[in-house]
């Protein structure tokens, strides 16, 4: 997601301070018009003009970029020097958009997505001129009036939302809540103008930051400090009242008590940080601040960033790739590689960190005294075909002002097809009535090209289908078949079906929808990852913070194999007012599942997976997630993973886990437990403990558990799978002492006439 924040910009340059203090202003798509005909013409010379990486402007000598997708055959972007060309006209007039992405140079961790608009062929549109901003009092909400419209008719465009449609050169839009907004005007003949930019928040927020080099080294250094000194403006008509900071992170200072309209104050509310190792490696910091004031009855808030980049030009960089020639060095041609992943090790510690990512995996490093040893792991040498790498290097440090070197892995390959299918949820879990959506993730996960393949999806009897994100399928009579072409070694595809689940009582809450995938190609050398299952239960609402597996919960014991996985799907949302700038999400593996066969399937942004022991953390550096709009995918993100039992498995065993999500520096949203058990058969659902309850939660001392059935045991661990208290009920209800027990999070298991359920609870 490109960045759109208001803030101020502030460079504190002093000594040889390597850190830069900024706050980023504003940017924006691109747009262009084009007279339509044949081409080539360069419509755009340089798409990252208005583009900005963490603040610093962006250049063709900071940064690269990659072409997503464009509307049409007539854009392309020329990735060498960033131009975007129409040619192969003349093209219907309207307007074509073209999606890329770009990050920073070197770094592999600053992924943004930016839009080019294009009209072709059009008259001319203008942008429509905001000539009057009128605040309402009463309601918290704004009158905004736009003049210079085309008078035969056109729509109003708030981004890509069409807000209204008329005639005449003159509309007043009533009801505008507070935000940014982005006008556009579209005519008649269906081209878009470039866009009038209003911002109708009542309060306006920058934050000045300033960096403290505390022990005057030069170089930022943990324990270095930045003060942050909050400027708010009332930007409406109203008076403004009782303004205070919010919570995530909080700002020191007394609230304002009143703000007249287009008043300021900017000797409040302060703040200050003091600087981690993770956020030098990281190379930035990037808190916002919340604000809040009263207008009437009403409420209104506003935000700012506060971006430090720290500049950091020294670290190591590491590369697996191919040598499809054996000769040692990364040609042009040879592509890296992601089937194995880094391990390493700092100052001799004996502590290993596994890392890997669908990118590249870079260390940042200013102390030039740390060291580093490094190797590279394939995860399944013999499937692969490949001897691996015995390549290592040891005791690397990185010297200051050396930038950023380059390990590469070469790894020597024998050719071998493989191609493997995953089938997964995407998107908020089957409700009755609603539709939801299955992900089939296609993948070639040899060395050479798959000329062709075969794909046929098999639904549960119970749903319909509604939507196929392909098109060319055929239908079946319980689902469909589909074929595909020239899928490349590493390629990923992805196929997105939409089902109808049926109303109640067709359909009932706890019910699992069974769907199915599987895949076939010519001389496939590994047949075991050709076909999947995906199993979710039915639910009435849901957290869009959560954790499920693929199996719905149980686990046919007879059927399962051990070359089979338990597949994980962790979702979360941006249920704030105010993009994350990172998210990080933080997995301890239960004692009975096999951390050393994690494998990543599929995220829906950029990440860094790195393991130590049973802790696997994901980072989604930089991932701009937006504030989540009701009924689609913005705001959202998730992550795919497999992993496999540990060896002695055995019927009844229960596996539970949870995880921990971090936007910015808010404190973690866990999970309820994701359980999952080994059963005989999966023809009957256990009602024993439907009713199971307990309360207060969060709890202080003493836990009330209640049921419907007798319970017969219930057993309490820590989120690492710890038994922290068992006891035998053999009763209906119970109260259970938890005085004992430390603040945090706690796993509750209760059994009843053979099932077992699992709840989250709290401890204050």
């Amino acid at each position: 997601m490109k960045k759109k924040h208001f803030t101020l910009l502030l460079i504190l340059l002093f000594g040889v301070i390597v850190p830069e203090v900024f706050a980023q202003g504003p940017t924006y798509n691109e747009w262009a018009s084009v007279p339509n005909g044949t081409g080539p013409t360069v419509v755009i010379q340089d798409v990252l003009e208005n583009d900005f990486i963490h603040g610093i402007p962006a250049t063709l000598s900071n940064a690269h970029f990659v072409m997503v997708s464009s509307s049409s055959s007539y854009l392309s972007l020329d990735e060498s020097n960033g131009s975007i060309i129409f040619e192969n006209g003349p093209a219907p007039i309207g307007t074509y958009k073209l999606d890329y992405y770009f990050d920073s140079i070197g770094s592999f961790n600053d992924y943004y997505m930016a839009t080019a608009y294009v009209n072709i062929g059009c008259d001319a549109v203008n942008a429509p001129i905001v000539t009057d901003v009128t605040s309402d009092c009463e309601m918290t909400n704004n009158t905004v009036t736009l003049e210079g419209l085309p008078s035969e008719g056109w729509n109003i465009l708030d981004f890509e939302n069409v807000v209204k449609t008329g005639t005449g050169t003159t509309t007043t839009l009533t009801n505008v809540i507070e935000g940014r907004h982005e006008y556009h005007v579209q005519s008649l003949q269906g081209c878009i103008s470039q866009a009038a930019h209003v911002n109708t928040r009542f309060l306006i927020a920058s934050v000045l930051s300033i960096y403290v080099d505390s022990d005057s080294n030069g170089v930022p250094s943990v324990g270095d400090v930045i003060n942050y000194t909050a400027t708010i403006t009332n930007n409406s008509d109203c008076t403004i009242t009782n303004i205070t900071s919010g919570q995530n992170p909080h700002m020191n200072g007394l609230p304002i008590a009143s703000l007249a309209p287009g008043e300021s104050n900017n000797t409040n509310f302060t703040s200050s940080y003091t600087l981690t190792q993770t956020a030098i490696n990281l190379g930035y910091i990037a808190p916002y601040f919340d604000f809040r004031g009263e207008v009437g009855l009403f409420g209104t808030v506003t935000s700012a960033y506060a971006i430090s980049s720290f500049n950091l030009s020294n670290g190591i960089r590491m590369v697996a790739f191919v040598d499809s020639n054996a000769n040692g060095i990364m040609d042009g041609d040879e592509t890296p590689f992601t089937g194995g992943e880094f391990l390493y090790e700092v100052n001799n510690d004996g502590v290993t960190h596994r890392a890997s990512s669908n990118r590249n995996v870079i260390l940042y490093e200013p102390n030039p005294a740390t060291s580093y040893d490094f190797s590279y792991s394939v995860f399944n040498p013999g499937f692969y075909g490949g001897l691996g790498t015995t390549l290592s290097f040891n005791d690397v440090t990185v010297a200051n002002g050396s930038g950023i070197t380059t390990y590469y892995f070469p790894l020597t390959i024998i050719p071998l097809k493989d191609a493997a299918v995953t089938l997964f949820g995407y998107g908020a879990p089957p409700r009755p009535g609603f539709t939801y959506t299955q992900r089939i993730h296609i993948h070639n996960s040899g060395n050479q090209l798959i000329d062709s393949g075969t794909l046929a999806f098999t639904k549960d009897d119970r749903l319909s289908i509604t939507a196929i994100s392909v098109t060319g399928t055929t239908a079946t009579a319980n689902g469909f078949t589909a074929t595909f072409a020239n899928l490349q070694p590493d390629e990923h595809r992805f196929i997105d079906v939409t089902l109808q689940v049926p109303t109640i009582p067709t359909i009932a809450l706890g019910d699992v929808l069974t769907n199915s995938v599987s895949i076939a190609v010519a001389d496939d050398a590994y047949a075991l990852n050709n076909d999947d299952v995906s199993g979710q239960v039915v639910v009435g609402s849901y957290d869009p913070n959560d954790k499920a597996e693929n199996h719905g919960g149980k686990v046919l014991y007879s059927a399962f194999t051990a070359d089979d996985y338990l597949t994980y799907k962790i979702r979360f949302e941006n249920t704030g007012t105010f993009p994350a700038e990172f998210v990080r999400v933080v997995d301890v593996l239960d004692d009975k599942l096999d951390e050393t066969s994690v494998r990543m399937v599929d995220a829906s942004h950029s990440y860094t997976l790195t393991r130590v022991g049973k802790e696997l953390t994901w980072m989604f550096d930089d991932i701009q997630l937006p504030p989540s709009v009701a009924n689609t995918n913005i705001g959202h993100g998730y992550l795919v993973f497999k992993v496999k039992p540990k060896t002695g498995y055995a019927l009844g065993d229960v596996i539970p886990n949870i995880a921990s999500i971090y936007f910015d520096f808010n404190p973690p949203i866990v999970t309820e437990p994701c359980v999952t058990e080994f059963v005989n058969t999966l023809a009957t659902r256990d009602f024993a403990l439907d009713n199971f309850r307990v309360s207060p939660n969060p709890v202080t001392n003493n836990l009330k558990v209640s049921n419907n059935n007798v319970i017969d045991t219930i057993t309490v661990t820590s989120v690492l799978g710890q038994v922290v208290f068992e006891k035998t009920v053999n009763a209906l209800d119970a109260v259970i002492d938890l005085s004992g027990l430390s603040h945090g999070v706690y796993l509750i298991k209760a059994t009843s006439l053979s099932a077992t359920k699992t709840l989250k609870i709290v401890k204050e």
